[in-house]
């Protein structure tokens, strides 16, 4: 699911530098890979190696936007168009042709940089055009309003979301058991990851967060956008 794995010399080049685990914390995960799991210790530098380079991947995706604010933007967009259009089709017929009049005007500045907007490809006078558009925009941000979805209650941590999914596909890949127990191998170098790289999070929180990676029962549904799944997650 996950491919984009960057190792320390590639984040740190990238200025992520905050994104590296220390050795401490490489050794702390060590001893819990040692202690907790049946993997062979040739395997192990490779599980860090791997732990470390998807938790940055991890953090290095972004957010899509807040759909309410996706929300109320298109709303607006809409109330202008609305609005524009109610302007236009007010219009006396003077007013409509001394439009058409300058806009045929070819040596007239105002044609010219008329023809530069995309409703110069509408065929017919430039008011009509920009109606034509106007509707057609119009159409595009109510279809657009039916399909965004505002979940009720806070926004998810995005970064601790994908960091716990990251990290859960990894020791799965390895093949260590991936469960809520807190002193299972998963949940204690998730302990660790987040107290490196999201420090911001509550003490307890990696829990709850891990808890929710695991409950994940395909991960290809797994919207990576916004670190959820389906409309209710």
């Amino acid at each position: 699911m996950f491919e984009v794995l960057l190792n320390e010399p590639q984040l740190r080049c990238l200025g992520m530098s905050n994104y590296v685990l220390s050795e401490d914390t490489r050794f702390q995960i060590r001893y819990i890979l040692e202690k907790n799991t049946a993997i062979e210790r040739q395997r192990i530098d490779d599980a860090i190696w791997c732990i470390e380079a998807s938790c940055g991947s991890a953090l290095i995706l972004e957010a899509s936007s807040n759909p309410g604010e996706v929300r109320d933007e298109l709303v607006a967009l809409r109330l202008s168009i609305v609005r524009m259009l109610r302007k236009i089709r007010a219009l006396s017929l003077d007013s409509k042709l001394m439009l058409d009049d300058c806009d045929n005007e070819e040596d007239d500045m105002s044609n010219r940089q008329l023809k530069n907007f995309p409703i110069s490809a509408v065929k017919g006078e430039g008011l009509h055009k920009l109606r034509t558009y106007a509707e057609a925009t119009e159409k595009a941000a109510g279809d657009a309003l039916s399909s965004v979805t505002v979940r009720r209650g806070p926004r998810p941590n995005f970064n601790a979301r994908s960091v716990a999914l990251h990290l859960r596909e990894t020791l799965e890949d390895f093949g260590i058991p991936v469960t809520s127990y807190e002193s299972g191998p998963y949940m204690e170098v998730l302990r660790l990851v987040f107290s490196k790289l999201i420090p911001t999070e509550k003490d307890e929180s990696y829990w709850r967060h891990g808890k929710w990676a695991i409950s994940v029962k395909d991960l290809s549904e797994v919207d990576l956008a916004s670190m959820t799944v389906g409309s209710q997650d």
